[in-house]
């Protein structure tokens, strides 16, 4: 397969007023990945760009922009599994190779644009209708450590060499798995393990993130064993056939109890606490499908 080539910044800041040009209304585009690296000197280009819109028409009115400006949208099967991987919600190139991978609210089918995303987000590029805003570096890191390339472990590395405030990456990581009722903090902490493993980068918020991570891991194996049927500490203890102690199957009730996702009867018996909402990562334009593998990264 070709290599693809890096663009500089001075390309894309071309390519950026050759669109601003076409616009009929303001449109306000939040950037992630390479390019924030790239503007903040910690790359010297980008093979692509990384956009996400907060909504649908905000989406449709940038593709099809870019359709008119001369790129194409790419089909999946001719992409390599890495970007299939990614769940862009569209994926155009021009003729020069230049991609944009444009998503719609959600990112690689996992991590959502937040109020606080948006807050941290600065402007960066603001023309007469566009306007960029960069991503925090501490939210690229989090989106970054959701994925299995190895070069979005070399930029997790470029980034926390570049110092960044992890008590936001921690906090933003518990919205998003509030707002998902996934585990990330599971792969958070390994990716988190293998930046340390391989550069020597120890975050200081591990063994915290370790502490969160078992807990939900603990709450997601037995909430889905409550809603097989069980309804009782002993039935959970013996349907987990080992793969959780006595304590852990009490320490996990303890826990959904404190947090209202179960309630005990007066008789003794479990049962699920209704209204909570379905989660997971989510396609373009919906929140969440419910996930059913705790603490891996999809």
């Amino acid at each position: 397969m070709t290599q693809r080539r890096e663009f500089s910044l001075g390309y894309i800041e071309s390519e950026l007023a050759s669109l601003d040009s076409g616009l009929a209304g303001p449109l306000d585009v939040y950037v992630a990945g390479g390019f924030v690296m790239a503007r903040r000197g910690l790359k010297p280009g980008t093979k692509d760009i990384d956009v996400v819109l907060e909504d649908r028409p905000r989406f449709r009115n940038l593709v099809k922009l870019l359709l008119r400006h001369g790129y194409r949208e790419l089909a999946v099967d001719v992409l390599p599994s890495a970007y299939v991987n990614l769940f862009a919600s569209a994926i155009l190139e021009n003729g020069d190779g230049f991609r944009w991978d444009v998503f719609e609210r959600v990112v690689a089918d996992k991590l959502a644009l937040t109020e606080t995303m948006k807050s941290r987000a600065t402007p960066s590029y603001k023309k007469k209708k566009l306007t960029l805003f960069l991503l925090s570096k501490e939210d690229v890191f989090l989106m970054k450590s959701v994925t299995d390339r190895d070069r979005d472990l070399e930029d997790m590395f470029l980034l926390a060499r570049s110092g960044l405030d992890y008590d936001a990456v921690f906090e933003e990581c518990l919205v998003q798995s509030e707002l998902t009722d996934r585990v990330w903090e599971s792969g958070l902490y390994e990716r988190c393990e293998e930046l340390d493993e391989r550069y020597g980068v120890r975050v200081p918020f591990m063994n915290k993130l370790r502490r969160v991570a078992d807990e939900k891991a603990v709450m997601h194996v037995l909430t889905n064993l409550i809603k097989g049927g069980l309804d009782s500490e002993s039935a959970l203890v013996a349907a987990s056939k080992g793969k959780l102690r006595p304590s852990d199957v009490s320490f996990g009730l303890k826990a959904l109890l404190r947090r209202r996702r179960i309630e005990a009867a007066s008789s003794g018996k479990i049962r699920l606490l209704r209204g909570r909402t379905k989660a997971g990562s989510r396609k373009a334009g919906r929140i969440v499908r419910e996930d059913t593998e705790a603490g891996h990264r999809q």
